[in-house]
């Protein structure tokens, strides 16, 4: 089953956009939201910027999360290269504080967030004040509880992901896999690129539930079973999984 998605259309041209200032931020907490909007009409502000830290008159469209635990992925989409940039804040409009930035305007922020916590995304022009850019963006922010918004996981370096399932679906797209059965509650999603190397993934010392660990090939409508497990360090579970070159491999925890 593909994820829900929504979408917002874009304001009317002659129109000042109603999520143009911090404090009016567009909520977009949920399953799978895109958003379709450009830059046009909206007010030029002065706020200091995360990636440079001066503080510019700029032009900009705000959004909200609502952290809940699960690995969130921001992309953003323009046709003009270096147009608008990217950058998610946390803490009150009057005192906010830099988490992640990206200068380009077609790019990817992958992060966990913390439960409760309100995350405010921000879209501006990186083109002086009084010129924004007239093309649409796309925004997309969706979380890893579904297959086709794994998150991406570095093994280059031992990763420890700090998060939850609580709010997360259960999965009736993939099949039970070695000892672990899915369906039963909720999980979430991660995605490796195969290097050749064994792989392991693990939650014992590290989950304060029981768990479950199934990973897979293939692609999220045709999964294939590489190995699973459930119950191999008190009511934790480990798996290692010799992966191929080239070939991602999906795991549900």
């Amino acid at each position: 089953m593909a994820p829900s998605m929504s979408a917002s259309p874009s304001a009317a041209p002659t129109e000042t956009p109603n999520n143009d200032f911090c404090d009016e931020a567009f909520d977009v907490t949920g399953d799978d939201t895109v958003v379709v909007e450009s830059l046009r009409n909206t007010t030029v502000e002065i706020r200091r910027t995360c990636s440079s830290g001066d503080e510019i008159e700029q032009r900009g469209r705000w959004y909200e999360y609502t952290g809940n635990g699960l690995g969130l992925t921001v992309e953003m989409q323009s046709a003009v290269e270096d147009a608008t940039a990217l950058e998610v804040l946390v803490g009150s409009c009057e005192e906010l504080q830099c988490t992640e930035t990206a200068a380009s305007s077609n790019t990817t922020l992958n992060f966990v967030t913390a439960e409760n916590t309100a995350y405010l995304i921000h879209v501006y022009s990186r083109l002086d004040a009084m010129s924004a850019p007239s093309e649409d963006y796309n925004l997309k922010v969706s979380d890893n509880s579904g297959c086709g918004n794994a998150y991406p996981v570095d093994t280059d370096t031992q990763m420890l992901y700090l998060g939850s399932t609580a709010a997360a679906a259960v999965s009736d797209l993939a099949p039970s896999c070695g000892s672990a059965t899915v369906g039963v509650s909720p999980g979430v999603w991660f995605e490796v690129a195969g290097d050749g190397m064994n792989i392991e993934a693990s939650t014992c010392g590290g989950a304060s539930f029981d768990t479950q660990i199934s990973v897979y090939t293939g692609g999220c409508g045709s999964l294939e079973c590489v190995v699973g497990n459930n119950d191999f360090c008190e009511g934790r579970s480990s798996v290692l999984w010799l992966s191929r070159v080239s070939i991602p491999a999906a795991f549900l925890v």
